[in-house]
């Protein structure tokens, strides 16, 4: 197969369709992807469970 004629926006697609059929929970088990997205969200979460407290 060549897959040189495969463009990003195929590449993407085709990738944002299998994460679609993956829980949050399994994407987060993967190898570095519970790292990134808890960097990311850290001060989202921390605000949350703040908010939490509240209730």
């Amino acid at each position: 197969m060549d897959y040189s004629k495969m463009t990003d926006e195929d590449f993407d697609r085709i990738l944002a369709a299998i994460m679609d059929e993956h829980t949050g929970e399994m994407i987060l088990s993967i190898p570095g992807v519970y790292e990134a997205v808890s960097e990311f969200f850290n001060n989202d979460v921390l605000d949350q469970w703040e908010a939490e407290q509240y209730e």
